[in-house]
């Protein structure tokens, strides 16, 4: 139920209290777009819209914002003499637009709506019509509280993510029949290299080669054996995960030797009492070496060039879909972020689709590949902003299947 009107002190005097003396001056009438810009100044009379939990606005008659507390300017971006009505869907903005008119109803509660701004947001958002004379300045008003649910914003990626991954399915399988004849002959010259290899650090190149070579046509295989959105994972086993991230930073720091960035500095926080998880090796180092390229790739053009790479238990990995009852998996949860210039706002949630860029410049699969793993290991792969001051990328694998394959034996290095 939406919080009852609140009664404040400051409500009931802004309109007896008296006008200050003007010293004779003509009041200058500011148009009504500039009302509240300074926000829910004390002096407004609404200024207990501060204290509440959630975001917090009032609307005037045509649905204009005219009061916006912190959390609402700060997470939705709303200000004074924004146009709320076109920030909804049609069916909702139609039922507002009617409470506004003084119909019938004097509250409306607007369940799972989507709030278009840079970002959709999915939120639940409760509108009470004020009464007469709350708002002196304005002959009708309303005041809005929105809600906004993790669970129901989770939902909403991982359906963005079901897209990105049918989108991808069919690009992939594609590009995997075409990839195998070149591939077979760099298999070739890898093998050949290795048998030339003059000194100690040719042999180590020529063999990192071959290594991959075969690592990348171990994935092309898999990739052409399951097009299904249901199919499973390729070949499952009792892994530590660590094992395939430092296989992916392997590649990554040499990767940057040769392409840059220059001085890159590569962090790493893994937390060693991890316990082992259930997964497809190859599918996880690519998973983490997508994420890691595309940090790097983003480093190029920034000073002190910094990647930072942590593991740690999460208690409850809670996906939307199943019963209510459903309980929350334990997972191991690793955050891959850096220093660049963060990510885009143009692609909005879809960053892992096919053929959209993180960064609003490169476009490619690796992002789509990346979610299409996590989709496959029953994880979750989620962006937010580093404290590095660039992007992060989450990913969250669940921890059940490897806890019972491994029998809780030991933890990761």
């Amino acid at each position: 139920m939406p919080p009852a009107q609140p009664s404040s002190p400051s409500m009931t005097r802004s309109s007896s209290a008296p006008r200050p003396e003007t010293g004779g001056r003509r009041r200058v009438k500011k148009p009504a777009a500039q009302a509240g810009r300074t926000g829910t100044r004390s002096g407004s009379g609404f200024g207990w819209l501060e204290d509440l939990p959630l975001a917090a606005f009032i609307l005037d008659g045509d649905g204009i914002v005219r009061i916006v507390n912190a959390r609402a300017s700060e997470r939705f971006g709303l200000r004074p003499g924004l146009a709320f009505l076109s920030c909804l869907g049609r069916q909702a903005r139609a039922r507002l637009e009617s409470l506004l008119a003084a119909g019938d109803a004097d509250s409306l509660i607007l369940r799972d709506e989507e709030i278009r701004r840079e970002d959709t947001t999915i939120a639940d958002i409760w509108i009470r019509r004020l009464a007469p004379g709350a708002a002196p300045a304005l002959p009708a008003s309303a005041l809005v509280l929105v809600d906004v649910s993790p669970a129901r914003q989770t939902a909403r990626a991982e359906n963005l993510l079901a897209v990105a991954d049918h989108t991808a399915e069919g690009l992939i399988a594609a590009l995997a029949h075409e990839l195998r004849h070149p591939l077979a002959s760099l298999k070739g010259a890898a093998q050949l290299l290795l048998k030339r290899a003059g000194d100690e650090r040719s042999r180590a190149l020529a063999g990192v080669m071959e290594d991959e070579i075969a690592r990348l046509d171990r994935l092309i295989q898999q990739v052409a054996t399951f097009e299904g959105a249901g199919a499973g994972t390729g070949s499952m086993s009792v892994l530590n995960l660590h094992e395939a991230i430092d296989h992916a930073l392997a590649l990554t720091e040499l990767r940057a030797r040769e392409e840059g960035p220059a001085g890159l500095v590569i962090e790493r926080d893994f937390d060693p009492s991890l316990p082992e998880i259930a997964g497809d090796r190859d599918a996880l180092v690519q998973l983490f070496l997508n994420l890691l390229e595309n940090a790097r790739e983003a480093l190029l053009a920034t000073a002190g060039p910094r990647i930072a790479i942590r593991s740690r238990y999460r208690h409850g990995l809670r996906r939307e879909g199943g019963t209510a009852s459903a309980a929350a998996l334990p997972a191991i949860e690793v955050c891959v972020e850096d220093n660049g210039p963060g990510l885009s706002t143009e692609p909005g949630g879809d960053i892992f689709a096919a053929y959209v860029s993180a960064r609003g410049t490169r476009r490619g699969l690796g992002l789509a590949i990346a979610a299409r793993i996590v989709r496959r290991h029953n994880g979750f792969i989620r962006t937010d902003r580093s404290a590095l001051g660039g992007a992060a990328f989450v990913v969250a694998l669940p921890l059940v299947a490897g806890r019972a394959a491994a029998g809780g034996k030991g933890g990761q290095r």
